[in-house]
């Protein structure tokens, strides 16, 4: 009788330095106005979600409630900044179309500059985020 062969687990991945650092340390490898639109979104994120918690996740800052329910991300590109908000399509009412990404869960908000963040939508979108946590 052929013995049978035993798959061996996969290797565990191994957890970037930076997991769950101050959020501050990102921020710090930016100046310009990619660090103002990362500062004015932080800004944003606070004022929406005071009681998010944030730390470096997957290499960016990201926010949380209860530790582990994500509502959103920030990640700096070479062409601006990144704003990922936690939540299906419907969840988020987006009539100008500014949400990108066809994930099941995350849209983004894609800004050159400060200048160009829609403020009072990201607010919206930011609540809709933590509510959906809740």
């Amino acid at each position: 009788m052929p013995t049978k062969k035993t798959k061996k687990p996969a290797p565990a991945a191994k957890q970037r330095k930076d997991f769950g650092a101050p959020i501050d340390v990102y921020f710090a490898k930016f100046d310009g106005e990619t660090r103002k639109t990362l500062d004015v979104l932080k800004g944003l994120v606070s004022a929406a979600v005071p009681k998010a918690q944030s730390a470096i996740k997957w290499g960016m800052p990201v926010w949380t409630l209860g530790g582990t329910k994500m509502v959103c991300a920030l990640r700096a590109t070479k062409t601006g900044v990144g704003l990922m908000v936690s939540g299906p399509p419907e969840l988020f009412d987006d009539p100008e179309g500014l949400l990108e990404g066809s994930a099941q869960n995350m849209r983004q908000l894609k800004v050159a500059s400060a200048a160009g963040i829609p403020k009072k939508q990201v607010m919206t979108w930011l609540n809709a985020a933590a509510a959906r946590t809740e």
